[in-house]
């Protein structure tokens, strides 16, 4: 694959890659972090990539490892977890939706994220997260349903 090759495919999923990065972390500077080093490592292993169909998932699973690790590295650093509560960024179409998905654990919340907003198949996603596709389905059934209690509750107050 040519630099102009990898441009144009990292291009057309900018705003994916945003949007499952913010997922993970908390603000939009350790977003763009992690963004930046994820080019620079999937270009560095472009020629380990067999299929180039594969492309989209294979930089977002280089993506998702990228993330945990700068969110573990800032958890070390602060000495403190991430915030449960992560603000909604400004774009987003539904806010109390976003942030209750924030209120899943992330075991849940990368395969709702990408299932959900992303459309991703439960397969694909399975390949993404190297989960059995069996898993990936109990992820997302307890997700949704941990997300519509925490809807109901907000709903309540």
């Amino acid at each position: 694959m040519n630099q102009q090759q990898f441009s144009t495919k990292v291009q057309g999923l900018e705003r994916k890659l945003y949007r499952v990065s913010r997922t993970i972390l908390s603000n939009d500077t350790d977003c763009q972090d992690a963004l930046q080093e994820t080019l620079i490592k999937a270009w560095m292993r472009r020629d380990s990539l067999r299929d180039e169909g594969l492309f989209e998932a294979w930089l977002i699973r280089i993506l998702i490892n990228e993330c945990y690790r700068l969110a573990k590295r800032s958890r070390r650093h602060h000495h403190d977890e991430l915030s449960e509560h992560i603000a909604a960024p400004h774009d987003a179409p539904d806010r109390s939706l976003f942030e209750a998905l924030y209120t899943l654990d992330k075991k849940y919340r990368m395969p709702i994220a990408l299932h959900y907003v992303e459309g991703y198949s439960v397969s694909e996603i399975a390949g993404i997260l190297n989960a059995p596709p069996g898993t990936v389905k109990s992820w997302l059934h307890y997700g949704r349903e941990r997300l519509k209690n925490q809807l109901v509750k907000e709903a309540e107050l």
